[in-house]
């Protein structure tokens, strides 16, 4: 919970001190259990495994959290004289030594540098040292990483708040990006559902500790039960960490404001439309009015005016009869006026790339509450 929480300083530059993660565990698990076995990483040693299994705060699932401080880094530096040997011949002798021998000087202040390296070392990622998450988002997706970056350094405090959370990002190929009709929308779905699976391959490069699907299945697939199997298909192959998915994170967030009645705004043409009108029906919640814009290609939802949105839940999506605005769509960015639109109408806005990126870091452990980023993080 105390993300905040500075629980070690090492130095990582004269003028930079970076907070650094306990080893023990996952800095923000509260209960957790060890897994007590062995692994091997890229360098080739072989280190006991310290990941931790915890439950979801909104799943109630079990999530695997790896810790990808213990055995980091491998590393034996060396100093040497340079292509050009010394730059004076003072310093030469004094400082660094003669004949192509370090000097004693120099050797104990190597020697030094060396102790703050011990293998197997301790040491998390400096950036990324209390959460990385991995994003996966279609290749034509211009919108959503700049929305989740915009959240976490968004505001000063928010900035503070989040230190040491990152993103990686990897893009599922999307390379015939058409969307303006139901036979579109069919290959762009076979293309985005046979790329996955390339995408987690790439993904798992690198060690993230929770995944986010920045992909509006409900677009391109029209039944509930068949959102969610590619999703428990892939998600079986992420080796136990958690994935934040829309049509979860979309339903915490709605029961979070007990809204049963909402209406949907989409960059979806009316094939898409009616797929996503048919999907949230079948999750349980009552679509009282929809809207799509209908864009002929997924680069061009990217470009819809951020004031078109705003008119178009403000003056025809909005009523009485409605308890909350969702929006489908992650290259369909809405954050920049959710708080401009949540004041005008009273209503929660929940925005699919704020939505899964408050989903993913509830999942983790992380309870911080976020300014600029509408109610949901506001509140909840």
């Amino acid at each position: 919970q105390a993300l905040g929480k500075v629980l070690d300083v090492k130095s990582a530059s004269p003028d930079l001190t970076l907070p650094v993660m306990a080893s023990s565990s996952h800095p923000f698990s509260t209960s957790s259990a060890s897994l007590a076995i062995k692994k091997t990483l890229p360098s080739g040693l072989v280190i006991e495994d310290r990941a931790r299994i915890i439950t979801g705060a909104l799943s109630g699932k079990k999530i695997k959290l790896h810790n990808d401080s213990f055995g980091y880094p491998l590393s034996t530096p060396h100093a040497g004289f340079g292509s050009k040997g010394a730059l004076s011949v003072e310093f030469s002798r004094l400082s660094i030594g003669t004949n192509g021998k370090l000097s004693l000087q120099m050797e104990e202040k190597l020697s030094a540098i060396q102790a703050l390296l011990p293998s197997p070392g301790n040491d998390p990622n400096m950036l990324n040292h209390k959460l990385q998450l991995g994003l996966f988002v279609p290749s034509t997706n211009t919108s959503m990483e700049t929305e989740l970056w915009s959240i976490l350094k968004g505001s000063r405090k928010n900035a503070m708040l989040t230190d040491g959370i990152g993103i990686h990002n990897v893009n599922v190929l999307t390379a015939k990006p058409k969307v303006g009709s139901a036979a579109d929308v069919t290959v762009y779905r076979d293309q985005f559902i046979a790329g996955m699976r390339d995408a987690l391959s790439t993904m798992k490069h690198v060690v993230c500790h929770h995944y986010i699907m920045g992909m509006s299945m409900e677009h391109v697939i029209s039944t509930y039960d068949g959102v969610k199997k590619p999703m428990e298909d892939f998600e079986k192959d992420c080796d136990g960490i958690g994935l934040a998915a829309w049509h979860h994170a979309a339903t915490a967030a709605l029961q979070k404001f007990g809204a049963q009645k909402i209406a949907l705004l989409t960059p979806f043409d009316k094939s898409g439309q009616e797929s996503a009108v048919n999907v949230f029906t079948e999750m349980g919640f009552d679509v009282v009015r929809d809207l799509g814009f209908a864009c002929a290609t997924t680069l061009d939802i990217g470009h819809v005016p951020h004031q078109a949105k705003v008119k178009a839940i403000t003056e025809l999506l909005d009523g009485e009869d409605v308890d909350a605005i969702v929006q489908c769509g992650t290259n369909f960015s809405l954050l920049p006026v959710i708080c401009e639109v949540e004041a005008k109408i009273g209503k929660p806005v929940l925005g699919i790339n704020q939505t899964l990126l408050w989903y993913a870091l509830r999942e983790a452990g992380f309870e911080e509450k976020l300014e600029n980023a509408g109610r949901l993080f506001a509140e909840h």
